[in-house]
């Protein structure tokens, strides 16, 4: 069986390059209105730069629609796979064999699932992999995407993002099916095997039973803690620092704002800046932030 992990690598091209070529047209298009208004007596009158201008905006936009139809497409075959992938590591590790791929598990509060949502482009590549319509897209069309769907692309392709759920609830981690009296077992049995955790914090019982049983098995190692913007608005301050300060040892949290991003290092003592350094939040920031922290395994 083969696998291949979604990553910014595999993001639509097509989807990519059209919006560029949208982009472009409508650029054309006003700036042919531009010449019709700022030049009142232009070469052959302005009756053609304004059909001009109105045929690349129509067409622009058209071919806008169709991207944006095309990348919602994508991202949901893709999740098909991140949900396939995630089942057969299950499978795998439930049948005592090691896991087909390398993978990060995604720990947070049901009441976060779809809650979450970041600025930031989920059609832009990493930094260094990306092509010209990537960049002009993130700098240009910003989009507001979940969380969740950013950690996925910022682990990807080296790791699957896995995570306990309903295959299909959500684009983003790869999701297994539980229930209520094998969910610890499951998850127990993916932190064990995980290479990385990412952990969003929360107040549930459920989490702080997860968080217990790290603390207790040693595997805060391993672990990250991500503050997203939007959770200080869904849960109190102190709910989170009451998460914190459950921790008793040593682990890295990243917070997150709308478009910036810092590292803490927690310790019994308190809140320890690094030298770490945040960036603009999208993917391939929280990407450099994760290999930095050792999160994420070395390139081959």
């Amino acid at each position: 069986m083969k696998y291949t992990i979604p990553g910014s690598a595999t993001r639509s091209k097509v989807g990519s390059h059209s919006v560029l070529l949208a982009t472009i047209a409508i650029a054309v298009g006003f700036t042919n209105f531009g010449i019709a208004i700022v030049n009142p007596q232009p070469s052959g009158g302005r009756e053609p730069y304004i059909v001009i201008g109105v045929v690349c905006v129509f067409v622009g936009l058209l071919v806008m629609a169709f991207a944006n139809r095309h990348i919602a497409k994508s991202e949901a075959d893709r999740q098909l796979e991140r949900d396939r992938i995630a089942a057969e590591i299950m499978a795998a590790l439930k049948s005592s064999q090691p896991s087909p791929v390398p993978f990060a598990l995604y720990l947070r509060s049901f009441q976060v699932t779809g809650v979450l949502p970041e600025r930031c482009d989920i059609y832009g590549a990493e930094v260094g992999e990306g092509t010209f319509a990537n960049l002009l897209i993130h700098a240009a069309r910003p989009q507001k995407t979940d969380f969740e769907l950013l950690v996925a692309y910022a682990v990807g392709p080296e790791l699957a993002l896995v995570g306990l759920g309903r295959p299909g609830e959500m684009i983003g981690a790869g999701r297994f099916a539980s229930n209520e009296a094998e969910w610890h077992d499951d998850i127990a049995l993916l932190a064990r095997n995980a290479f990385s955790i990412v952990f969003v914090p929360a107040s549930s019982a459920g989490v702080l039973w997860e968080l217990d049983y790290l603390a207790k098995h040693q595997l805060l190692g391993k672990t990250v803690i991500c503050v997203p913007s939007q959770l200080e608005v869904l849960f109190d301050n102190r709910s989170i620092l009451e998460f914190i300060a459950r921790l008793k040892q040593p682990v890295g949290i990243i917070r997150l704002g709308l478009e910036w991003m810092n590292f803490v290092e927690y310790t019994p003592a308190g809140l320890k800046p690094t030298d770490a350094v945040g960036g603009p939040l999208a993917d391939f920031a929280l990407r450099a932030m994760l290999r930095h922290l050792g999160k994420l395994p070395l390139r081959a």
